[in-house]
């Protein structure tokens, strides 16, 4: 805008001038070396002959208490001394258009639990089409008060109170005018029924000591509405040496591995009691072992065999590193481990003789035992 502005009052100062050659000189009224909005307003008082100097009387015309560029714009308009249309120049938009003949509510959908209530916000059309806020104005009406009701409280108008579970429409309308939300700029309000049960997932977790893993809580409601209460529900560990359950606000459903073993992670709903299913978290404690299979294996020259390693750890768990340890081969000749990436346990046979292959954890150096593979 105040770009707009200034451009249009170089373009003035240029066209009575008539040079526009020299319209960035000239562009400087008030001689600072800079093209600001006062120069605009300058170009008002030179060019309406107005003695120098501006007051809200005479330069405020758009009586915001503040002379700005765009007092400068509008005066020279009203001075005629403004083209309709000035080269380089942008029209000055009018007020934003509503984008509806009626009422708008917002939010226009929201999902409450009985006993909740919702503020809304009326937004009207006014004179000119730009938006007006209504909301202390307007009546509001629930198409079903067993679900939702609107008391219509002075002060408070545009709160509507969650009654019973189902759906219903909140429509508002001006006592003045009759200006209505319907249909266009009604909203939508979805109250869930009691809390059935809760579901905590994942079912079935694994860390080592010093990991965390986040869990996820919905809500099952009557009437097979579902609702994620992931941070609204209390987290609790059924062994605080093995999992400890912090409830930190925000990380509502982090659970943190503190020993090995097992623990079981269930979720409580504060404000109805109901407790969620028990989820198992596996704490594993030092590798102790790595188990190698097959034990003893054949293969042709250029027929790959694959391993399978299994960690055994403290606590009694065992865990699947067959990707995460790193294999090699006591005769290369025979066999080699490429070790690549999604292929680690992949053993190629290149000649005929034997060979013992083991799997090694790169971050304890715990060894497997070795399994015999013989190429033929």
């Amino acid at each position: 805008m105040l770009r707009n502005s200034i451009v249009l009052a170089c373009a003035l100062t240029a066209i009575v001038a008539g040079n526009s050659a020299h319209a960035q000189s000239l562009c400087d009224i008030d001689r600072d070396d800079q093209v600001t909005d006062v120069d605009a307003v300058h170009a008002y008082l030179f060019h309406a002959g107005l003695p120098s100097g501006c007051t809200l009387a005479t330069c405020d015309a758009d009586a915001d208490g503040a002379i700005t560029d765009l007092d400068g714009l509008e005066l020279l308009r009203a001075a005629a001394l403004l083209p309709s249309t000035c080269p380089g120049s942008v029209p000055s938009p009018g007020p934003s258009p509503f984008p509806s003949d009626g009422i708008v509510l917002s939010p226009a959908s929201v999902m409450l639990t009985v006993g909740e209530s919702r503020f809304y916000t009326a937004i009207a059309p006014g004179e000119d089409g730009s938006p007006v806020n209504v909301t202390q104005e307007v009546n509001y009406v629930s198409s079903n008060p067993a679900v939702a009701q609107a008391p219509n409280l002075p002060g408070t108008k545009s709160e509507v109170i969650a009654v019973g579970p189902g759906t219903a429409t909140i429509s508002a309308q001006d006592p003045m005018t009759g200006l209505s939300s319907s249909p266009g700029g009604d909203a939508t309000m979805h109250v869930l029924g009691a809390l059935e049960s809760i579901t905590v997932s994942p079912e079935n977790v694994t860390l080592t000591v010093g990991e965390s893993r986040f869990y996820t809580a919905i809500g099952n409601f009557v009437g097979g509405d579902t609702l994620n209460l992931t941070q609204e529900v209390e987290y609790s560990s059924s062994n605080e040496a093995v999992a400890v359950a912090p409830n930190a606000q925000g990380l509502r459903s982090e659970v943190t591995a503190v020993g090995p073993g097992e623990a079981m992670i269930s979720a409580r709903d504060p404000e109805t009691g109901t407790i969620s299913n028990a989820v198992s978290l596996r704490v594993l404690g030092d590798l102790l072992s790595i188990t190698l299979a097959p034990e003893s294996a054949s293969r042709p020259i250029g027929v790959s065999i694959f391993y399978t390693a299994n960690g055994n750890f403290e606590g009694g768990f065992t865990l699947n590193l067959t990707q995460e340890a790193e294999y090699s081969s006591s005769n290369p000749a025979v066999a080699v481990a490429m070790n690549e990436p999604g292929l680690k346990s992949r053993i190629d046979p290149v000649g005929a003789g034997e060979t013992m292959i083991t799997a090694r954890d790169p971050e304890t150096g715990v060894t497997s035992a070795a399994a015999l593979l013989t190429v033929f």
